[in-house]
């Protein structure tokens, strides 16, 4: 796993800015994204300061990326003095095959994602213009999605929903194993969607003018919030303006009469007034019921009445499953399936409130993400295409620089934020790191039937993808080699051990910071901290490079150290690598100790 974080400007401290205006690659960023017009800023300036000139006021994002890992060490830090560094973090972008993301996911997130929106590749006869394969056998489809949903079903909320995108292809089979997976009594609805484009001279069927979402339950206790759109007028397509309307329904409905403008009135026969007499009366005061008295009726007991009773409908109205109002897809994309902003925020509004968190693990070019951000919710994308780099991760530096497009206007959006992004190793890393040791004796022994068993077992026993636990002791130099593009050569990189522990032990992190302790004159240690909380007990991790040759003072001298940087923390349990002569008595406080090779090998293949 690689971790980077990107952060707008207006939530570094100042302090880091000179800093980042000496970095020529994310300068260069800034411009190839359009975010500083060909102007390279002499300075940064605090949004809302009155120091002079500068880049005033705006929102740019910075990739940790471009910077040493001490500045990132540094700027994290700084951010959790007075905040928990999960809290201050809006997202989260893994390139990633989905099933591996999602079982890394389950460790932290387990029933605390509120909405799942997901429009995986359709099962289709032909590839078109996809950038992706889409064309599966029905079993592989299925399998494919149901292996993935079960996994999605275990880190939805109690409250949460679930929405899947699909077309005539599938949805009769979506509908079955997701009636499996979150039971037939949560299935919610069934919504029209409009799609995005049609075929035209199809003389053997009707053209295809609509997609579905199925929306699912985790269970009875699914949230779903009234949502409203502007009222379209049935025959035009058009926006309707409000208009008055009778006041009457077919049916009856006892008492029959009702309080309006002052007058005791009975409905028109065979008829009951539309609305509760509490309803009517909110109305009156929004000014939204009057009496035509240019209209007569006659009323259930047979008398004529002079005036009829009108309501004015408002400029909207209730959703209900036609969606077909909203565009389906992004028109003018260079993605062809981009789901429109519009769309996918309507979904969201309905099931979902500020601050939770939606996740989408067939991302695509990043709308689901891009929206949520918009929307104030937390949110996590996963997507495994090379276009992370080249698509979804610019895509979202310009929703943070304030980007207009999509839904921006309507929710007036402004731009800031920050979220973390990652790569995890894949199988096809698994295998560029196997390394396959000659063994000569084996050889003889086994001769023609030397055994695979054996030959992978032993021979690729100290390969870094199999977690060598040794090697856990210097934990800032573990190498893996690493394909960053689809197509390419893998390239060696540093893999981001704490990170990857935080996930398998399912930690809130709260807290990091990086200190330096100088064992001997020419022995300067890095030492890593993270405070985190689990289930209500708070936890402190320390990494360091520990070696063999370590002496008692070696150990003394460590053991001081943690202390002195824990001391301000008093965490319940310690998890710390490679040896050490902690005990469970931090200057008077009780302390768990547990050593992370032990842990991080059962969290592992558990």
């Amino acid at each position: 796993m690689k971790t980077e974080y990107v952060i707008t400007t207006d939530r570094v401290p100042e302090e880091f800015y000179a800093e980042i205006l000496k970095n020529k690659d994310q300068i260069k960023e800034w411009k190839e994204l359009g975010f500083l017009e060909g102007v390279i800023p002499a300075k940064l300036v605090p949004a809302g300061s009155k120091q002079g000139a500068g880049i005033q006021n705006k929102k740019l994002p910075i990739d940790t990326k471009r910077f040493t890992e001490e500045f990132k060490e540094k700027l994290l830090e700084k951010l959790t003095e007075n905040a928990d560094l999960d809290d201050l973090l809006y997202g989260l972008l893994i390139k990633s095959e989905n099933f591996q993301a999602l079982n890394l996911l389950l460790g932290k997130y387990t029933e605390k994602i509120q909405i799942i929106y997901i429009d995986p590749p359709f099962n289709k006869e032909t590839e078109a213009d996809y950038l992706y394969s889409v064309r599966y056998k029905d079993s592989t489809w299925i399998s494919m999605l149901e292996n993935r949903l079960w996994l999605a079903k275990n880190i939805l909320k109690d409250t949460g929903s679930i929405f899947v995108r699909c077309d005539y292809n599938g949805n009769m089979f979506v509908r079955l194993f997701m009636n499996d997976i979150f039971g037939e009594e949560n299935f919610r609805n069934e919504v029209v969607v409009n799609r995005f484009k049609r075929q035209l001279h199809e003389l053997t069927r009707l053209n295809i003018g609509t997609e579905n979402l199925l929306l699912y339950g985790k269970s009875q206790n699914t949230e779903i919030k009234d949502e409203y759109r502007k009222r379209i007028c049935t025959f035009c397509g058009k926006e309707s303006e409000p208009s008055w309307r009778p006041m009457s329904s077919p049916g009856l409905r006892f008492p029959p009469e009702r309080v309006i403008q002052g007058r005791k009135l009975l409905p028109p026969k065979g008829r009951h007034w539309t609305f509760t007499q509490d309803k009517i009366d909110q109305m009156q005061r929004e000014e939204r019921i009057r009496i035509n008295e240019k209209m007569n009726y006659v009323d259930l007991a047979g008398n004529k009445i002079n005036g009829l009773p009108e309501y004015l409908q408002p400029e909207q109205t209730p959703v209900d499953t036609n969606w077909a109002d909203l565009k389906g897809y992004a028109f003018g994309s260079d993605f062809p399936t981009e789901n429109a902003e519009e769309l996918i925020a309507r979904g969201i509004n309905i099931s979902s409130k500020e601050n939770d968190i939606v996740l989408d693990f067939f991302l695509g070019s990043g709308t689901t993400t891009a929206v949520a951000h918009k929307l104030k919710r937390k949110w996590i994308g996963v997507e495994m295409g090379d276009h992370f780099y080249t698509v979804v991760l610019p895509r979202m530096k310009k929703v943070l620089a304030g980007e207009k497009s999509g839904i921006s206007k309507e929710v007036n959006w402004q731009g800031g934020g920050s979220f973390k992004y990652q790569a995890l190793e894949q199988y096809e890393d698994a295998l560029d790191n196997l390394e396959l040791k000659h063994n000569e004796p084996a050889q003889k022994l086994f001769k023609d039937d030397y055994l695979l068993k054996y030959f992978l077992e032993f021979e690729t026993q100290d390969s870094p993808n199999f977690l060598n636990i040794e090697s856990l002791k210097d934990p800032f130099s573990y190498k893996l080699k690493v394909n960053f593009e689809e197509m390419g050569e893998p390239e060696e990189a540093v893999v981001d051990i704490p990170e990857t522990f935080n996930y398998l032990l399912g930690l809130k992190v709260k807290k990091i910071k990086a200190r330096p302790l100088r064992l001997t004159q020419g022995d300067k240690r890095k030492y890593l901290f993270v405070l985190g909380e689990k289930e209500g007990i708070s936890i402190a991790v320390v990494w360091r490079k520990v070696d063999d040759s370590w002496n008692d003072n070696d150990f003394r001298k460590d053991k001081e150290f943690i202390i002195k940087e824990l001391k301000a923390w008093m965490p319940q349990r310690i998890y710390i690598n490679g040896q050490s002569i902690l005990t469970t008595d931090l200057e008077g406080h009780p302390v768990e100790i547990h050593y992370i090779e032990p842990e991080f090998k059962t969290l592992m293949f558990s």
